[in-house]
């Protein structure tokens, strides 16, 4: 076997690793946002949006401009920082 052969399928094994790591990483995110996005607040002087609105809070800080980016990888998070606009929203008005 010539040495661009074996080249060639290690950039083949390493691409299918990384899309299992990818798809390992978007199904933990998006099962970890489903969670946050249905929890209930436990405290009884709390609305039980009150925990949601803390989560959103603190994913747009994380994601700031990133975030619609990141929305249309994990269509999920939208159920939490709202529809973002895209760079290009952002600079053309529509």
């Amino acid at each position: 076997m010539s040495a661009l052969r074996q080249t060639s399928d290690l950039v083949d094994v390493a691409q299918q690793i990384s899309r299992i790591i990818l798809d390992a990483e978007r199904t933990g995110l998006s099962q970890l946002v489903q969670f946050i996005a249905s929890a209930q607040e436990t405290h009884a002087h709390r609305p039980a949006s009150y925990g949601r609105q803390r989560w959103r809070k603190a994913l747009r800080e994380v994601v700031g401009s990133n975030a619609q980016l990141i929305a249309n990888l994990l269509p999920e998070l939208e159920l939490l920082v709202g529809k973002q606009l895209s760079r290009l929203e952002d600079i053309v008005p529509q």
